[in-house]
């Protein structure tokens, strides 16, 4: 939301947006780890429809059933400090659980995010959640998975980024231009 201080940070998440498209099938992407079994995988063409994400963009497709789908633990995270864990995505069939474990307790404002989506469409869907690391700065564990006993989903980015109120770690390089005066003409109309 608006009063989450903002993005501080790179994409934690190695190929998040799955560039890395070299994959068998019923195996997840490079940096992925399979959760249960998927009983298919692949990385789909661009489709002009998805246009609203960003451009004609390629998507990792999974099927399987039920907590079949892909995960990826975050390591050197700060202690105390809040992520944005989202993804965008589009559900053919069955539904799509997004959730993170080793984030904070049931009992706090920022615990771990846990949401079914089973919304049946073509339409890019864009979710978002804020996790807070606890005094540990235990790792964190982003999940992507099926929902039902039959899914089918596709997944075309996914994030985990920093909030921060500080600086960010790496600033851009801004060019600048110097003005300068030269007092040594002094005869001009």
């Amino acid at each position: 939301g608006w009063t989450e201080p903002p993005i501080a940070g790179p994409n934690l998440l190695p190929n998040a947006g799955f560039e890395d498209h070299e994959i068998t099938n019923q195996d997840p992407p490079t940096h992925w780890t399979e959760e249960n079994t998927l009983t298919a995988s692949a990385i789909e063409s661009a489709v002009a429809a998805h246009d609203t994400y960003g451009g004609h963009k390629r998507s990792f497709r999974f099927t399987g059933g039920v907590d079949a789908g892909i995960s990826q633990t975050v390591q050197g995270l700060k202690a105390d400090t809040k992520y944005l864990f989202g993804a965008a995505f589009f559900v053919s069939g069955g539904g799509l659980k997004l959730s993170t474990a080793g984030g904070l307790a049931a009992s706090n404002a920022y615990q771990d995010p846990s949401e079914v989506y089973s919304s049946v469409g073509t339409s890019v869907v864009i979710r978002n959640y804020v996790v807070k690391t606890n005094a540990s700065a235990t790792d964190i564990k982003v999940e992507l998975l099926g929902s039902t006993s039959s899914n089918d989903i596709n997944i075309l980015g996914c994030w985990f980024h920093e909030l921060n109120e500080a600086a960010p770690a790496e600033l851009p390089h801004i060019p600048t231009q110097t003005k300068s005066a030269s007092t040594e003409v002094s005869n001009l109309p």
